[in-house]
């Protein structure tokens, strides 16, 4: 299954654990990087086995050396690998609802898989579910309170299975991480 990294800023990776990570999730990545002011900075890319790993920890350490980021580092288990699937989705926008806002998912989603089309079980339940579901909560409501709240983390927990986890990242740093300890998640600084 995908593997994310929320990396505070100035924290400094294990290399030889970054390899090995991007090794056996090998269907490319995408980070997001808050610029403070609403916007994120967010760069995806789709490879099927052919990451290099010492050029993405090096381009997450000296671009990306002071920021906070989210990395998303995929293993293809429904949709195709190709770049309409890979993560982090964006959930909002700055020009239409005043904030970037963006998602990634480790793990699947059973009730969003669908034989019929290329999209993956996570594009499909972002459509579907995550994106209305913070246009309505927005409404009225300041993005970082809605992080915050509770029941947004619950609402979107009774959509996973235990194994999942998804991950949130607004363009002021603000994050919400939902079953963070699923699938062998944890939420020690720099792991």
């Amino acid at each position: 299954m995908c593997i994310i990294i929320m990396r505070e800023a100035g924290v400094e990776l294990d290399a030889d654990k970054f390899k090995t990570l991007v090794m056996n999730n090998p269907n490319g990545w995408g980070i997001s990087v808050p610029d403070g002011e609403g916007n994120l900075l967010t760069f995806r890319q789709v490879e099927d086995g052919d990451t290099d790993a010492e050029a993405l920890y090096e381009y997450i350490h000296d671009e990306f050396k002071d920021d906070k980021i989210m990395l998303h580092l995929r293993y293809t288990t429904a949709g195709e690998t190709i770049l309409r699937n890979a993560h982090p989705f964006p959930i909002l926008t700055k020009r239409e609802d005043g904030v970037d806002l963006r998602m990634a998912h480790n793990g699947t989603l059973p009730r969003y898989k669908d034989s019929k089309t290329t999209e993956s079980d996570t594009r499909l339940f972002v459509r579907s579910l995550v994106r209305p579901l913070f246009k309505r909560l927005i409404r009225g409501a300041e993005l970082s309170d809605v992080l915050k709240d509770p029941f947004t983390g619950f609402l979107l927990d009774e959509n996973l299975t235990g194994m999942s986890v998804l991950s949130f990242i607004d363009g002021n740093g603000n994050v919400l991480n939902v079953n963070a300890e699923g699938n062998g998640g944890g939420t020690k600084e720099g792991s």
